[in-house]
């Protein structure tokens, strides 16, 4: 991965974006380990899809999220996420989709990208993580 400072990119509130093989930071955010660990699971999801299906695959699944989550709040109340205990639907769905909960679960684990297994990012699809 290839990191590149900016001043615009990533939109607030996030500080780092995986595009292809670039780590754009936001100028100013500090990369830490767990940071750069939950971009690089990105980065090896990226490859697995050839780099234009996983971000095919990521809005249509943010999409997807959306909706859900809207539906959901239609049935009853919303719980709030732990993450983001006053979370809108847009972040909700967002921290719904499945390469994000993979990222998520995983950025502390150290040893995590030694031992992942392809397409590991398919085993969060279901709402059972």
């Amino acid at each position: 991965m290839f990191l590149l400072r900016t001043r615009f990119t990533p939109p607030s509130p996030y500080t780092a974006l995986t595009l292809g093989p670039f780590l754009l930071i936001r100028r100013g955010a500090k990369l830490t380990p767990t940071l750069l660990r939950h971009e690089t699971i990105h980065w090896h999801q990226c490859r697995e899809l050839l780099v234009v299906f996983f971000y095919l695959f990521y809005v249509l699944e943010w999409l997807f999220r959306i909706l859900q989550e809207a539906l959901r709040h239609h049935k009853r109340p919303v719980q709030a996420s732990p993450l983001h205990p006053r979370a809108s639907l847009l972040t909700r769905a967002y921290l719904r989709i499945s390469f994000e909960r993979e990222a998520y679960a995983h950025q502390s684990n150290p040893q995590y990208l030694r031992k992942r297994k392809p397409w590991a990012f398919l085993n969060f699809l279901t709402e059972h993580h």
